[in-house]
């Protein structure tokens, strides 16, 4: 499924992101049947772009936090 593949790959690069700060560190994150809006995703993606938005957040907004 598209979705999971786009998760995973997001997983990937956050862990090679957090593997800079810290050796060990992995992330998974799975799909669930609560989904974000479009517009939220858009929100994220122009932030992540613009890179106005920093790891904590990415992660406040996977966890909805």
């Amino acid at each position: 499924m598209l979705r999971d593949a786009l998760l995973q790959q997001l997983s990937d690069e956050l862990s090679r992101v957090g593997r800079y700060y810290s050796r060990g560190f992995r992330i998974e994150i799975s799909p669930t049947d609560a989904l974000p809006s479009v517009e939220d995703l858009d929100e994220l993606k122009a932030k992540l772009s613009r890179e106005e938005v920093g790891f904590s957040e990415v992660l406040d907004f996977c966890f909805e936090r």
